[in-house]
């Protein structure tokens, strides 16, 4: 026999899925706490006894994803290479799942809009700027500090996912925002690998 706890973890997993569904399929405004309640078999009481709101409910599904698209993005990382090849490729893996309706609903179109910008960029830093810290850094004199850089960067790519976001056909846009993206990163992984004088 399951404990309570066994049972509150169950609970709030299956809103948890339910709403990830039901956010991906209908969006954010065309949710409501009704649906989630009926596809997670659970009273609407249910639902706020573990998530205090819609919004939160949504924060928690966001930062769910993101951390799927944090353990794809790991597992497509290449073992061999510069570290702006392992960007490259992070980067390229990340515009294709940004093309997955899923992803584009809640974490492009929805995510800035329920969470706020500022909620929004601070959960995409945490999951991702270590990840581009650590491969410019891997081309990079040692002891050079390239956070800064990890930082505009994060910038230039949270850019190049909303404009892929907008594109009737995101799958027909990923190439060349790819494209320009890499030569972006490639730029600024040769300047801090460059040697000062």
């Amino acid at each position: 026999m399951a404990t309570q706890a066994e049972r509150r973890t169950a609970t709030r997993g299956a809103i948890r899925t339910a709403a990830r569904h039901l956010f991906a399929e209908r969006g954010f405004a065309g949710t409501s706490i009704d649906d989630v309640a009926v596809a997670a078999g659970v009273k609407k009481g249910g639902v706020y006894h573990h998530f205090e709101s819609k919004e939160r409910l949504f924060e928690e599904v966001f930062r769910w994803l993101e951390d799927d698209l944090y353990d794809e993005l790991l597992a497509a990382l290449p073992e061999e290479g510069s570290g702006v090849d392992r960007l490259v490729a992070g980067t390229r893996t990340f515009l294709k799942c940004c093309v997955d309706r899923h992803v584009r609903q809640i974490v492009l179109v929805d995510g800035p809009n329920v969470l706020g910008w500022e909620l929004w960029r601070q959960i995409d830093s945490e999951h991702f700027l270590p990840l581009v810290v650590a491969g410019l850094a891997a081309d990079a004199p040692a002891g050079t500090d390239v956070t800064l850089l990890g930082h505009l960067l994060i910038g230039a790519m949270d850019e190049a996912v909303m404009l892929l976001a907008a594109e009737d056909d995101p799958a027909d846009a990923i190439v060349g925002i790819g494209d320009g993206l890499e030569a972006v990163l490639r730029a600024v992984a040769a300047s801090v690998a460059e040697p000062r004088h």
